[in-house]
Protein backbone atom coordinates (compact mmCIF):
# COMPACT_ATOMS: atom_id res chain seq x y z
CA UNK A 1 0.00 0.00 0.00
CA UNK A 2 1.37 3.37 -1.02
CA UNK A 3 0.35 6.37 1.09
CA UNK A 4 0.54 9.70 -0.70
CA UNK A 5 0.03 12.85 1.37
CA UNK A 6 1.10 15.24 -1.37
CA UNK A 7 -0.75 18.54 -1.14
CA UNK A 8 -1.51 18.11 2.56
CA UNK A 9 -0.07 20.22 5.37
CA UNK A 10 0.53 18.65 8.77
CA UNK A 11 1.11 20.24 12.17
CA UNK A 12 2.88 17.94 14.63
CA UNK A 13 3.12 19.23 18.19
CA UNK A 14 6.09 18.09 20.22
CA UNK A 15 7.60 17.42 16.83
CA UNK A 16 11.26 18.14 17.50
CA UNK A 17 12.17 14.99 19.42
CA UNK A 18 11.32 11.35 20.03
CA UNK A 19 8.01 10.07 18.71
CA UNK A 20 7.07 13.52 17.42
CA UNK A 21 10.22 13.81 15.34
CA UNK A 22 9.65 10.34 13.87
CA UNK A 23 6.03 11.25 13.04
CA UNK A 24 7.16 14.50 11.41
CA UNK A 25 9.66 12.64 9.25
CA UNK A 26 7.18 9.90 8.38
CA UNK A 27 4.56 12.39 7.19
CA UNK A 28 7.17 14.30 5.19
CA UNK A 29 8.36 11.06 3.61
CA UNK A 30 4.75 10.43 2.51
CA UNK A 31 4.70 13.81 0.76
CA UNK A 32 3.14 16.17 3.30
CA UNK A 33 4.48 19.60 4.14
CA UNK A 34 5.17 19.33 7.86
CA UNK A 35 5.36 21.98 10.55
CA UNK A 36 6.95 20.49 13.67
CA UNK A 37 5.98 22.72 16.58
CA UNK A 38 7.76 22.33 19.90
CA UNK A 39 8.57 24.58 22.82
CA UNK A 40 12.08 23.05 22.78
CA UNK A 41 12.86 24.31 19.28
CA UNK A 42 15.96 26.53 19.30
CA UNK A 43 16.66 29.57 17.17
CA UNK A 44 19.05 27.63 14.90
CA UNK A 45 16.57 24.80 14.32
CA UNK A 46 14.33 26.62 11.86
CA UNK A 47 14.06 24.15 9.01
CA UNK A 48 15.54 21.00 7.54
CA UNK A 49 15.31 18.86 4.44
CA UNK A 50 13.78 15.42 4.74
CA UNK A 51 14.23 13.41 1.54
CA UNK A 52 13.99 16.59 -0.49
CA UNK A 53 10.76 17.70 1.15
CA UNK A 54 10.42 20.62 3.52
CA UNK A 55 10.16 20.05 7.27
CA UNK A 56 9.80 23.32 9.15
CA UNK A 57 10.32 23.74 12.89
CA UNK A 58 8.44 26.36 14.89
CA UNK A 59 8.61 27.22 18.57
CA UNK A 60 5.23 26.80 20.25
CA UNK A 61 3.81 26.02 23.67
CA UNK A 62 0.51 24.15 23.30
CA UNK A 63 -0.60 25.33 26.75
CA UNK A 64 -0.79 28.89 25.38
CA UNK A 65 -3.66 29.50 22.99
CA UNK A 66 -2.03 32.66 21.63
CA UNK A 67 1.05 30.72 20.53
CA UNK A 68 -1.08 28.03 18.92
CA UNK A 69 -3.04 30.66 16.98
CA UNK A 70 0.17 32.34 15.85
CA UNK A 71 1.60 29.15 14.34
CA UNK A 72 -1.69 28.01 12.79
CA UNK A 73 -2.23 31.48 11.26
CA UNK A 74 1.28 31.29 9.77
CA UNK A 75 0.46 27.89 8.26
CA UNK A 76 -2.78 29.30 6.83
CA UNK A 77 -0.91 32.13 5.13
CA UNK A 78 1.80 29.90 3.69
CA UNK A 79 -0.13 26.80 2.64
CA UNK A 80 -3.85 27.33 3.14
CA UNK A 81 -4.24 25.77 6.55
CA UNK A 82 -3.66 22.63 8.56
CA UNK A 83 -5.07 19.45 7.01
CA UNK A 84 -3.49 17.03 9.47
CA UNK A 85 -3.01 17.68 13.19
CA UNK A 86 -1.02 15.34 15.41
CA UNK A 87 -1.42 16.27 19.07
CA UNK A 88 1.79 14.69 20.31
CA UNK A 89 3.15 17.33 22.73
CA UNK A 90 3.28 16.07 26.28
CA UNK A 91 5.23 15.90 29.51
CA UNK A 92 6.17 12.74 31.40
CA UNK A 93 8.31 13.64 34.37
CA UNK A 94 5.99 14.26 37.30
CA UNK A 95 6.67 11.04 39.18
CA UNK A 96 5.64 10.95 42.83
CA UNK A 97 3.20 9.12 45.05
CA UNK A 98 0.08 11.02 46.09
CA UNK A 99 1.67 12.52 49.21
CA UNK A 100 4.36 14.04 47.01
CA UNK A 101 1.99 15.46 44.41
CA UNK A 102 0.82 19.07 44.35
CA UNK A 103 -2.11 20.72 42.57
CA UNK A 104 0.39 22.73 40.54
CA UNK A 105 2.24 19.66 39.23
CA UNK A 106 -1.01 17.88 38.43
CA UNK A 107 -2.37 20.95 36.63
CA UNK A 108 0.78 21.24 34.50
CA UNK A 109 0.34 17.70 33.20
CA UNK A 110 -3.31 18.35 32.37
CA UNK A 111 -2.53 21.73 30.81
CA UNK A 112 0.05 20.40 28.35
CA UNK A 113 -1.08 16.84 27.68
CA UNK A 114 -4.85 17.37 27.51
CA UNK A 115 -5.77 21.06 27.31
CA UNK A 116 -2.97 21.58 24.79
CA UNK A 117 -4.62 19.04 22.49
CA UNK A 118 -7.93 20.87 22.90
CA UNK A 119 -6.28 24.21 22.06
CA UNK A 120 -4.79 22.89 18.83
CA UNK A 121 -7.93 21.02 17.78
CA UNK A 122 -10.07 24.07 18.47
CA UNK A 123 -7.89 26.37 16.35
CA UNK A 124 -7.75 24.07 13.28
CA UNK A 125 -11.33 22.77 13.45
CA UNK A 126 -13.16 25.49 11.50
CA UNK A 127 -10.77 25.42 8.54
CA UNK A 128 -10.94 21.61 8.35
CA UNK A 129 -14.74 21.81 8.42
CA UNK A 130 -14.72 24.40 5.62
CA UNK A 131 -12.59 22.11 3.46
CA UNK A 132 -14.67 19.07 4.34
CA UNK A 133 -11.49 17.13 5.09
CA UNK A 134 -9.30 16.82 8.15
CA UNK A 135 -7.35 14.35 10.23
CA UNK A 136 -6.63 14.67 13.96
CA UNK A 137 -4.48 12.20 15.90
CA UNK A 138 -4.25 12.40 19.68
CA UNK A 139 -1.15 10.74 21.12
CA UNK A 140 -2.43 9.01 24.23
CA UNK A 141 -0.74 6.10 26.03
CA UNK A 142 -1.52 2.56 27.08
CA UNK A 143 -1.45 4.09 30.59
CA UNK A 144 -4.83 5.59 29.73
CA UNK A 145 -6.31 2.12 30.22
CA UNK A 146 -4.09 0.58 32.86
CA UNK A 147 -3.16 3.63 34.93
CA UNK A 148 0.23 5.25 35.48
CA UNK A 149 1.78 4.34 38.82
CA UNK A 150 3.04 7.40 40.72
CA UNK A 151 2.03 9.69 37.84
CA UNK A 152 -1.63 10.68 38.39
CA UNK A 153 -1.48 13.74 36.14
CA UNK A 154 0.00 11.76 33.26
CA UNK A 155 -2.49 8.90 33.60
CA UNK A 156 -5.47 11.23 33.92
CA UNK A 157 -4.43 13.40 30.98
CA UNK A 158 -3.83 10.45 28.67
CA UNK A 159 -7.19 8.93 29.65
CA UNK A 160 -8.79 12.31 28.99
CA UNK A 161 -7.41 12.26 25.47
CA UNK A 162 -9.39 9.10 24.75
CA UNK A 163 -12.59 10.85 25.80
CA UNK A 164 -11.69 13.92 23.74
CA UNK A 165 -10.99 11.68 20.74
CA UNK A 166 -14.36 9.95 20.86
CA UNK A 167 -16.25 13.19 21.45
CA UNK A 168 -14.62 15.02 18.55
CA UNK A 169 -15.04 11.98 16.30
CA UNK A 170 -18.81 12.15 16.81
CA UNK A 171 -18.95 15.80 15.80
CA UNK A 172 -16.36 15.50 13.04
CA UNK A 173 -18.01 12.59 11.27
CA UNK A 174 -20.44 14.79 9.40
CA UNK A 175 -17.76 17.33 8.57
CA UNK A 176 -15.24 15.06 6.89
CA UNK A 177 -12.92 15.13 9.92
CA UNK A 178 -11.67 11.87 11.42
CA UNK A 179 -10.26 11.84 14.95
CA UNK A 180 -8.32 8.90 16.33
CA UNK A 181 -6.00 8.16 19.25
CA UNK A 182 -2.74 6.24 19.26
CA UNK A 183 -1.67 4.54 22.49
CA UNK A 184 2.06 3.78 22.59
CA UNK A 185 3.51 1.48 25.17
CA UNK A 186 7.20 1.57 26.05
CA UNK A 187 8.91 3.24 23.11
CA UNK A 188 12.68 3.69 22.90
CA UNK A 189 12.84 7.43 23.57
CA UNK A 190 14.87 9.56 25.96
CA UNK A 191 12.18 9.82 28.70
CA UNK A 192 11.80 6.04 28.74
CA UNK A 193 15.55 5.41 28.77
CA UNK A 194 15.81 7.69 31.82
CA UNK A 195 13.93 5.06 33.81
CA UNK A 196 17.15 3.05 33.96
CA UNK A 197 18.42 -0.16 32.39
CA UNK A 198 17.51 -2.38 35.34
CA UNK A 199 13.86 -1.34 35.35
CA UNK A 200 13.57 -1.59 31.58
CA UNK A 201 15.07 -5.08 31.58
CA UNK A 202 12.37 -6.19 34.04
CA UNK A 203 9.64 -4.58 31.98
CA UNK A 204 10.85 -6.23 28.76
CA UNK A 205 10.03 -9.58 30.32
CA UNK A 206 6.36 -8.54 30.31
CA UNK A 207 6.33 -7.51 26.65
CA UNK A 208 5.42 -10.40 24.33
CA UNK A 209 7.46 -8.77 21.55
CA UNK A 210 10.48 -8.92 23.88
CA UNK A 211 11.69 -5.39 23.18
CA UNK A 212 10.87 -1.71 23.33
CA UNK A 213 9.04 -0.17 20.41
CA UNK A 214 10.67 2.15 17.91
CA UNK A 215 9.39 5.69 17.29
CA UNK A 216 9.19 4.85 13.59
CA UNK A 217 6.66 2.11 14.35
CA UNK A 218 4.36 4.64 15.99
CA UNK A 219 4.92 7.01 13.08
CA UNK A 220 3.90 4.31 10.58
CA UNK A 221 0.52 3.92 12.27
CA UNK A 222 -0.03 7.68 12.40
CA UNK A 223 0.81 7.98 8.69
CA UNK A 224 -1.79 5.35 7.85
CA UNK A 225 -4.50 6.86 10.06
CA UNK A 226 -4.19 10.28 8.39
CA UNK A 227 -4.30 8.83 4.87
CA UNK A 228 -7.21 8.57 2.46
CA UNK A 229 -7.12 4.79 2.96
CA UNK A 230 -8.13 5.27 6.61
CA UNK A 231 -11.05 7.58 5.87
CA UNK A 232 -13.60 5.19 7.46
CA UNK A 233 -11.68 4.89 10.74
CA UNK A 234 -12.66 7.41 13.38
CA UNK A 235 -13.04 7.39 17.16
CA UNK A 236 -10.56 4.52 17.42
CA UNK A 237 -7.87 4.12 20.08
CA UNK A 238 -5.08 1.95 18.69
CA UNK A 239 -2.33 0.44 20.90
CA UNK A 240 1.29 0.22 19.75
CA UNK A 241 2.67 -1.75 22.65
CA UNK A 242 4.27 -5.02 21.64
CA UNK A 243 1.38 -6.63 23.53
CA UNK A 244 2.30 -5.52 27.04
CA UNK A 245 -1.35 -4.92 27.92
CA UNK A 246 -2.14 -8.60 27.32
CA UNK A 247 -0.76 -9.50 30.76
CA UNK A 248 -3.70 -9.23 33.16
CA UNK A 249 -2.37 -11.36 36.01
Amino acid sequence: MIIDLSGKTALVTGGARGIGRAVSQGLADAGARVVAADRAVGEMESEAEVDGRRLVFRKMDVARMDEVRRVVDEVARSSGGVDILVNNAGVMGNFALMNGQTPERFAEDISINLIGAFHCSKVVWSKMAEKGWGRIINMSSISARGGAFAAPGYGASKAGLLGLTRTLAIEGGGLGITVNAVMPGLIDTEPVRKQGAELLDRVRQRIPAGRLGRPEEVAALVTFLVSEQAGYITGASVPVTGGIELFTI
